[in-house]
């Protein structure tokens, strides 16, 4: 039963494939500011959500079981990562002389222990805090919806909100490292609970393409006049702006970008499977973009082959050409990664065999 619940829907993919590549648009640094506030109002919170339709119905595992289970496919990609980006930049170091990394590396490695995370890898250990958190609260609140389940999927909802608000207000200024990570995790939360409670008005609107492809054009209509009223959000350093207007964004583009994707499952198998490849593997393409230096890379050789340096006197094509490289390199890594990870596999299952 669990299984047919939590089954993957495609639009679900499709929309994850499309939040990943405005990540990577949102990345380029040449990118106009108007353009990236309207990308940062919504485009990691979506993530939040979508991770939080995925656990719509997921109550046969115990707690302890879904804890265990998430640090495994979380946490332990967290540490591995972190290392393993520190190693190579330590090795780029020691050849180039060059350290292009955000911090020292006794900031990165305490930054990468209390969970604040560095670059990117910041969005693991939040995600993992504010699954935690959701899934403690909604054990806690059961009894009270056992008979109704919008009951018992609403009222986590209401209570990540008062707590996320809470914590917020009280260490609201604050530059310690410890307490914007828990802060930005218990903000997250909000867009899990909401997300398990939401994702059947998605399904209601699975037959209905067109109308939903119209409201998603209608949602990012909204969001890029109310993206502009609020600050430029930053989740990793704790730039929310007016938090209220940054939950109503995210919340906007969240929608916006789903009901889009409904309108576009009904392309053909064919037509919609890069979006589904990078929906797949967006967590992937979130971490090599940034961390393994496809994005610099790219903006690097299309400096040097335009000589441009310059937006306003960059031809048109010159942000495209680095997010289409981008795309293109990181797609590259991508399918290295997969194929050694299979081979790697296989080579376990014939020794476990053996």
């Amino acid at each position: 039963m669990e299984k047919l619940q939590r089954e993957r829907e495609s639009y679900i993919d499709i929309a994850k494939g499309l939040g990943i590549l405005l990540v990577i648009l949102g990345h380029i640094e040449y990118m106009a500011l108007w353009k990236v506030k309207f990308i940062y109002a919504f485009h990691m919170p979506f993530f939040f959500f979508v991770s939080g339709m995925l656990l719509f119905g997921s109550q046969t595992r115990s707690l302890k079981d879904r804890l265990i289970r998430k640090a495994k496919r979380i946490m332990l990609p967290y540490i591995f990562v972190s290392v393993a980006d520190i190693v190579f930049h330590l090795l780029v170091y020691k050849l180039t002389g060059a350290w292009n990394f955000p911090g020292t590396l006794k900031e990165s490695i305490v930054d990468t222990l209390c969970l604040y995370g560095y670059s990117v890898l910041w969005f693991l250990p939040a995600l993992f805090i504010a699954e935690v958190f959701y899934f403690l609260v909604r054990k806690v609140m059961e009894p009270l919806g056992k008979e109704h389940e919008t009951v018992s999927r609403s009222l986590p909802l209401l209570v990540t909100f008062f707590v996320a608000i809470l914590v917020y207000e009280l260490t609201k200024g604050s530059e310690v490292h410890v307490v914007l990570m828990l802060q930005r995790a218990l903000l997250c939360s909000v867009f899990l609970a909401a997300g398990a409670l939401l994702k059947p008005v998605f399904g209601y609107f699975k037959d209905k393409p067109v109308v939903s492809f119209l409201l998603g054009i209608v949602c990012f209509i909204v969001l890029s006049f109310t993206a502009q009223a609020n600050a430029h959000i930053d989740m990793h350093t704790g730039g929310y702006g007016r938090v209220w207007l940054f939950y109503i964004n995210a919340l906007i583009g969240s929608f916006g970008l789903l009901f889009l994707s409904i309108g576009l499952d009904v392309l053909s198998k064919t037509e919609k499977a890069p979006f589904i490849y990078l929906g797949k593997n967006s967590l992937i393409y979130m971490i090599v973009h940034m961390d393994f230096q496809v994005l610099f890379v790219t903006e690097w050789l299309i400096i040097r082959l335009t000589h441009y340096e310059d937006l306003e006197l960059a031809p048109w094509f010159f942000v495209p050409a680095i997010f289409l490289g981008t795309v293109l390199g990181s797609t590259v890594l991508v399918m290295c990664y997969l194929f050694v990870k299979k081979q790697v596999l296989a080579a376990f299952a014939k020794r476990k065999e053996a």
